[in-house]
């Protein structure tokens, strides 16, 4: 039987919950740090998974994608809104952080709302890389933090 990922999420919560109050029950004060734990332990989680998201999407719009301009219309928050036309000449948004009065953007085809903007690859591999080891020396801390009283 399949498990759904909402379902296979719950489960996991529950049992962090579990053996939150578990260490509250057995080792009184502790759990302060092991209920912080998890918060960074999934907060972490979550960026790890963003950051191969948009890596994969890099990586599949290097070769499927169609690369157009984007020009600058104006600010939105603490980033720039820029739009582009795709094939069929429907505008789309995309939000950079980059002042830039035109840009060069990637976009599926496929599914044109799905952009990145264009990078030197060197900049991009190292500050991925970069990304992903503070990612994982934040999730051992973490991990550290909810589960070294098992080790």
């Amino acid at each position: 039987m399949p498990w759904g990922r909402l379902t296979v999420l719950a489960l996991v919560l529950l049992a962090c919950i579990g053996y939150a109050v578990w260490v509250g029950v057995t080792h009184g004060a502790r759990v302060i740090g092991v209920v912080a734990g998890f918060i960074g332990l999934f907060l972490g989680l979550g960026t790890c998974a963003m950051t191969v998201e948009k890596t994969v999407l890099r990586m599949y719009l290097a070769r499927h994608g169609v690369t157009v301009e984007a020009e600058r219309v104006g600010r939105s928050g603490s980033g720039h809104l820029y739009y582009y036309n795709d094939a069929a000449g429907v505008p789309h948004q995309y939000y950079r952080g980059s002042g830039a009065p035109t840009i060069l953007v990637t976009y599926d085809p496929a599914r044109p709302y799905r952009a990145v903007h264009v990078s030197w690859a060197v900049a991009v591999i190292c500050k991925t890389a970069l990304a992903l080891i503070a990612e994982v020396l934040v999730l051992l801390l973490c991990a550290w933090m909810s589960f070294g009283l098992l080790w």
